[in-house]
């Protein structure tokens, strides 16, 4: 008799800054209208798969490194050290370069537990404490997610 092996469950998410709702200086993105969506395992991870910079200040947020963090999502924090001592996890953190499209990643970057969710907060700052607004421009991002959920046995 054969057993049947479960698969890993994949959920691919794309967040762009300019369907979220933010404050002036553009640091705080809040996702409110994502489709809700159910995590059903506490064995599953988020990866950043890609971060895209672009808009009028695209040459603006070149050489400067960016901070990724992300709010409202239930995390295994035993998984997961935060050496800036902020309560929220970064997810990325990458130095951007014109001549690049943007920052690709196939590392674990943290372990979720189960839960609903219907929104997401991302926190987004560069080296010298600006939100993607520089010298009066605005800087679009899109990042993709995607959740891996393995199957509990």
């Amino acid at each position: 008799m054969y057993k049947l092996q479960k698969q890993p469950i994949y959920k691919t998410l794309i967040l762009r800054t300019n369907d979220a709702t933010t404050n002036d200086d553009r640091k705080f993105f809040t996702f409110n209208k994502l489709r809700p969506f159910y995590i059903t395992t506490d064995n599953a991870t988020l990866k950043v798969k890609s971060v895209n910079i672009y808009g009028a200040g695209e040459d603006d947020a070149s050489s400067h490194n960016w901070t990724i963090k992300l709010g409202n999502v239930e995390y295994n924090n035993s998984y997961y050290i935060n050496s800036d001592n902020e309560t929220l996890p970064s997810i990325a953190i990458f130095n951007y370069d014109t001549t690049k499209t943007g920052l690709t990643s196939n590392d674990p970057v943290l372990h979720l537990e189960k839960q609903n969710i219907n929104n997401i907060v991302l926190y987004i700052t560069s080296n010298d404490g600006h939100g993607l607004i520089k010298n009066a421009k605005i800087i679009d991002l899109d990042i993709t997610l995607t959740i891996c959920e393995y199957p509990e046995y």
